[in-house]
């Protein structure tokens, strides 16, 4: 006797994605009629990233899907499904590193990027550092030009910018930053994670008056408060982005900062203690609160498990900050940053929230540089620029002193693949090299202290990992940039 047909009033579909480790699920709107007595018929879903067409299980080297149609003869029945390659997958995510002392192009590769990808489907996440960095974007398109500090660079593109917990944040330099835009036409979106330590003018301060005492032997800081801002962290006297919203809390904790660091500066020479001895701590708390209700209207504090849930880009662009010759853990103490600039961050949040599998992207100028004290090979070689930058960002200080160049060293490129490769082993890498309009085609760099000249195409055979793609910049917008 042939069976009734079934009324399926719902059918929900699963897929398990092994790349990511994550499952995904789908269902068909309206119920659907189908004769019982005959194999299930193929069914199509729309998966946030995938158009799928399932069909009854065959062998089949792809993802498989488990449908269960829940109807009013067979409530427990269900089919298995297999459905097509992972090349539906449309999610991208990338990371953007720096090999060297910072300074190598990350703002520009970062907009060079995000001009490839639908910026209403793109997010650009900050993972390291804080509102030191530094990332020069020029727009080929009305030649305007900013240095992006406390927004991504993706920012010209209207691509968002996510500031992770592992970023410092400092309202006023936002507040500037975002007036500065504002001139160019331009109104970023910025969500801050919660959880955010927030820089005082306590930390700057104390920062500075540091680096005067050292004199020469300065550790070559911004001066803008990132190293002081996370020792006092971990010091407990914290104060995080969240905490904006409560100026009581805020005014609280200001006050203890305030003693935190007094008793600090009682430890150092007399000028340092009357130098800050001559800020007064009312109007340093009215000054601070007022810039924070400020940034509240321009920021949205977010909570990053509740944020990454909503899932709600397809493409993530992790744009990273100084380079891993400045990582607090392989860089070159004491001159170092206090934060971890390799993909060691970065890979943390994509595994969290299970993002797609990362492409890194390591960028180096054709010649090594250096903005601050510390440790640099080469300084005995003079670096010959055919063509020197007209518009270098990178300008004398008064914390960071020179901004120091010189020729490229292929040791300290392979040094930084290998601290980095402890984080990324695995994972598909690019390699970008900047600034070779300034160069020309001759790569001159040192191996193994022995001078060497190579065309700027062949740098590659000299790394010790292998790169899927090759990009090469000869010029300061995303136009200039090639394979």
């Amino acid at each position: 006797m042939k069976q009734k047909p079934l009324l399926i009033n719902r059918v929900r579909a699963f897929c398990f994605l092994p790349r990511q480790n994550s499952i995904i699920s789908a269902s068909l709107n309206e119920p659907i009629v189908i004769d019982a007595s005959l194999p299930p018929p193929p069914l199509t879903f729309h998966f946030r990233r995938i158009n799928a067409t399932v069909s009854p299980l065959k062998h089949s080297p792809f993802h498989h899907f488990t449908t269960f149609t829940f109807s009013q003869l067979h409530p427990s029945l269900f089919h298995h499904f297999t459905t097509s390659p992972l090349h539906h997958i449309s999610m991208t995510t990338q990371i953007i590193i720096g090999l060297g002392f910072g300074d190598e192009g990350k703002g520009l590769f970062t907009d060079y990027l995000c001009r490839q990808l639908p910026n209403h489907k793109t997010l650009v996440v900050r993972f390291s550092g804080g509102h030191q960095a530094g990332h020069t974007v020029v727009d080929a398109h009305n030649n305007n030009r900013h240095v992006f500090s406390h927004f991504g660079a993706g920012s010209f593109c209207g691509v968002p910018t996510y500031w992770s917990q592992f970023c410092t944040y400092n309202p006023a330099a936002l507040l500037q930053e975002y007036t500065a835009l504002q001139r160019l036409g331009i109104s970023p979106t910025i969500f801050v994670d919660n959880l955010c330590p927030l820089t005082t003018p306590y930390d700057i301060l104390y920062n500075r008056l540091l680096e005067k005492m050292r004199n020469k032997a300065a550790h070559g800081s911004c001066g803008v408060g990132i190293g002081t801002t996370i020792q006092r962290h971990e010091d407990y006297y914290k104060l995080f982005a969240q905490d904006a919203k409560y100026e009581g809390i805020v005014r609280a904790k200001l006050h203890n900062i305030y003693q935190y660091y007094a008793h600090k500066v009682a430890q150092l020479p007399d000028a340092q203690q009357q130098e800050f001895n001559d800020f007064d701590p009312q109007t340093i708390a009215n000054y601070f609160v007022e810039q924070l209700q400020a940034a509240n209207k321009i920021v949205q504090l977010v909570s990053e498990k509740a944020f990454f849930a909503q899932n709600r880009f397809d493409n993530y662009v992790f744009e990273g900050s100084q380079g891993v010759l400045l990582d607090m853990d392989f860089g070159f103490f004491p001159n170092v940053t206090r934060s971890n600039t390799t993909t060691k961050n970065a890979l943390h949040l994509i595994k969290t929230y299970q993002l797609a599998e990362p492409q890194i992207n390591y960028i180096s100028r054709a010649y090594q540089t250096r903005h601050g004290n510390g440790f640099m090979t080469n300084n005995h070689l003079t670096l010959h620029l055919p063509q020197p930058n007209p518009h270098e960002t990178n300008v004398y200080n008064q914390f960071q002193g020179n901004f120091k160049q010189t020729v490229l060293d292929v040791d300290l490129l392979n040094y930084a693949l290998t601290a980095d490769n402890n984080f990324s082993a695995g994972l598909p890498k690019n390699l970008v090299l900047t600034c070779l309009d300034q160069t020309g085609n001759d790569l001159c760099f040192t191996q193994n202290n022995k001078v060497k000249h190579i065309n700027y195409q062949q740098l590659h055979t000299q790394l010790s990992l292998s790169f899927a793609k090759r990009f090469y910049s000869f010029g300061d917008t995303a136009l200039h940039i090639n394979t």
